[in-house]
């Protein structure tokens, strides 16, 4: 699967936006305490969906596959222009964050990391995408 990553990443045609993308995804360091899980070793969730070792990478595939096609609706039926570039991007990079929001368990489960219970996935992204200017 991390090859199929690898090549939607690559499909960003922007190469600052791709290499932008390629960072958060190989250095998402963040400047909290806490452990961060391997991206593709991250679940997409801890109780619900894609709970398991390798679920995160699992569902950005897929978010960012599904999200390829809305585009082909958008322009093929609606001819509508999408930068495909951002949405794309927005797909890769959506919960990068979960790498510190949750932490493992006994049996293969995860439970919500000590930061994740101070601070959702979503902030951390916001706040890293600040700190790095991207805004």
């Amino acid at each position: 699967m991390m090859d199929e990553l690898d090549r939607l990443v690559e499909a960003i045609g922007d190469e600052g936006l791709r290499g932008m993308v390629r960072e958060m995804l190989t250095v998402p360091d963040i400047d909290l305490e806490g452990v961060r899980l391997a991206f593709d070793e991250a679940p997409g969730g801890a109780y619900v969906h894609h709970a398991y070792e390798g679920g995160l990478l699992q569902h950005t595939l897929a978010v960012a596959n599904i999200s390829l096609t809305m585009c082909d609706m958008v322009e093929g039926v609606y001819g509508g222009e999408v930068d495909r570039d951002v949405v794309l991007a927005g797909a890769l990079i959506h919960d990068v964050m979960k790498c510190y929001v949750y932490a493992p368990v006994e049996g293969g489960r995860f439970r919500t990391s000590a930061l994740g219970e101070r601070v959702d996935h979503l902030t951390l992204m916001v706040a890293e995408m600040y700190k790095r200017r991207l805004s």
